[in-house]
C-alpha cells in the first residue's frame, strides 16, 4: 500500500545490515495462484526464533515486539505486567517472557545513569538505527513523526537480549515508509 515500486524495505534492510545490523531479507515474490498471476509482491522474513538462531547464533531468547500502543518506550513504574504483554509483545511462543527483565532495561533507559544502560542495551547499534532512519527520511520507526500535534510515535521494532553479550538490541522491521515524507515538501530528514 506504501511502497508501490516494493523496493523501499529492501533498500532499507540492505542499508541497516551494510550498518552492522540484523535486519529481515527481502525479496520479490510473483504470486500465482490456480495459474492466476496475482502480481508482484515483497516477501519479507519474519523476526521470530529461527531469525535469531540465524542471525545471532546460541539458543533464542525471547523476541520482543514494541506494541506500538504507547509513543514511547516509557517508563511504565514497578509493575513487569505493564511492560510484557502491554508494551513488549513476547514473540516465541515456547519460550517464556522476561516481564522483569524488558521492565528493568525500560526503567535503566528512563532513569539511567547512562553506564547502567550501557550495560544493558547495545547503544552502538540503536545508533546505527537512527542513523538508517534518518538517511532514509522512515517516518514509522523509532523515530517515527512527528505527527501533526507534533508528538514523536515510536514504532515498529523487535528488541532482542543477545546471549553472547547480555545486552538488549534493536531489530529494525516494516521499514516501508522512507524514501518519501507528506507532503512532498517536507524535508526527509
Amino acid at each position: 500500500i506504501d511502497d508501490p515500486a516494493l523496493m523501499r524495505e529492501r533498500l532499507t534492510y540492505a542499508l541497516a545490515r551494510s550498518f552492522g545490523m540484523k535486519a529481515p531479507r527481502e525479496v520479490h515474490a510473483r504470486v500465482i495462484v490456480n495459474g492466476r498471476y496475482l502480481g508482484l509482491y515483497g516477501a519479507e522474513e519474519r523476526v521470530n526464533k529461527r531469525f535469531v538462531e540465524d542471525n545471532f547464533g546460541d539458543e533464542a531468547n525471547q523476541v520482543y515486539k514494541f506494541s506500538g500502543i504507547f509513543t514511547d518506550v516509557d517508563d511504565l513504574g514497578d509493575p513487569p505486567a505493564r511492560y510484557v504483554p502491554g508494551m513488549c509483545e513476547a514473540h516465541v511462543e515456547k519460550l517464556s517472557p522476561d516481564a522483569a527483565g524488558i521492565r528493568d532495561f525500560v526503567v535503566s533507559l528512563n532513569r539511567g545513569p547512562y553506564e547502567t544502560t550501557a550495560a544493558m542495551f547495545d547503544v552502538e547499534v540503536f545508533l546505527r538505527e537512527i542513523a538508517v532512519e534518518t538517511v532514509t527520511g522512515e517516518e514509522d520507526a523509532i523515530l517515527a513523526g512527528p505527527v501533526v500535534e507534533g508528538n514523536v510515535w515510536t514504532n515498529n521494532f523487535y528488541l532482542y537480549k543477545v546471549p553472547k553479550t547480555g545486552k538488549y538490541t534493536v531489530i529494525p522491521w516494516d521499514r516501508n515508509e522512507g524514501y518519501w515524507r507528506l507532503p512532498a515538501t517536507a524535508p526527509i530528514t
